[in-house]
């Protein structure tokens, strides 16, 4: 069967509005995240000619996929991408690498969800390097059962010195852009946030959490750091409200030079008992498949994996030269 992809912004709005009460219902079951708002700006910026994507269209002429994406400062970004078939992943990811926003770029990054059928090994097959990240969710307590948890402190979370962290101050932004670069060193294109490593790339992640709502909205008090001098910090832990009952750890860091003392530890427990004390009924967080010491920790917490996505990236984007530009894409088997 013949796929063929064509530019989403030639659609119908009613076609697509299908799409998006899909995508909202899934990001609200699934994660407990409110997406609403997020889906309205990407439909005002696909009328408006500013968010290219495509649709997968079988035979039938029904939708069988669709995706669309961004070129951010040579960055060709994939913020989104569903598939129901192998033959549909093939024909949107061709359309993509043809499309004139993959000719202008300098590198490429996708994070979207991983249930596309073939999507990590066709990604594999275009040069990028895939990793796997899992989303992460932990129960909080209710009014009832904090008041006895905090009274039979946890052998797993020991109580803490005070004075060893404080909230989260908007000075704090270069300290903590500072963390981050040491935290996470050098390029690394599969990462979902400052791919290149550089000082302005955690400069404008760090205002993206803080300042702009793609992330949740973020809750002064339920962040935090850990000072380590004049302009400082060794640690910090931001969180994000994703919906009326759900907070979210939108980034957690240690000092290297500060690591195996439990921050780490701190830092989370105080980001879980401020989500509870603002009424949250569940707080989220991603992390790398990789990374086994931090989902040691988050496990120790009680945190458990409900959902599961692509991370990949690579350097100058492949150009396929079998795609036909401009005339949509077509894959046979």
């Amino acid at each position: 069967m013949a796929i063929a992809c064509v530019d989403w912004r030639t659609a119908d709005h009613g076609a697509l509005a299908v799409l998006y009460a899909d995508e909202i219902g899934r990001w609200s079951v699934a994660l407990g995240w409110e997406t609403a708002a997020s889906w309205d700006h990407i439909e005002l910026g696909r009328r408006l000619g500013t968010v290219p994507g495509l649709l997968a269209i079988d035979a039938s002429g029904a939708i069988v996929g669709w995706t669309f994406y961004l070129l951010h400062h040579e960055v060709l970004q994939i913020g989104g991408f569903a598939a129901l078939s192998e033959l549909a992943t093939t024909a949107l990811l061709d359309g993509i690498f043809a499309s004139e926003a993959a000719a202008r770029a300098q590198s490429v990054t996708v994070f979207v969800f991983s249930d596309a059928p073939g999507l990590s090994s066709a990604l594999t097959r275009r040069g990028l390097t895939v990793a796997a990240y899992d989303y992460l969710m932990k129960p909080l307590p209710g009014d009832a059962e904090r008041s006895v948890a905090d009274r039979t402190p946890s052998p797993v979370h020991p109580i803490e010195p005070p004075g060893a962290l404080r909230r989260w101050r908007p000075g704090d932004g270069p300290a903590v852009a500072a963390l981050l670069g040491s935290a996470y060193p050098g390029a690394n294109g599969v990462r979902p946030f400052a791919p290149r490593g550089t000082v302005d790339e955690w400069q404008e992640y760090f205002h993206q959490l803080v300042a702009e709502a793609g992330c949740g909205t973020i809750m002064p008090d339920g962040c935090y750091v850990v000072p380590a001098g004049l302009d400082r910090v060794s640690g910090v832990v931001l969180v994000t409200r994703l919906g009326d009952v759900t907070a979210h750890i939108a980034q957690l860091a240690v000092d290297p030079c500060a690591q195996r003392v439990g921050l780490g530890r701190l830092l989370v427990s105080a980001a879980c008992a401020s989500a509870a004390d603002a009424g949250c009924a569940r707080i989220t967080l991603l992390v790398e498949g990789r990374n086994v010491r931090a989902r040691r920790l988050y496990e120790a917490f009680g945190f458990g994996a409900v959902a599961r996505f692509v991370s990949a990236g690579n350097g100058q984007p492949r150009r396929l030269t079998s795609v036909a530009v401009g005339g949509g894409a077509t894959t046979r088997p």
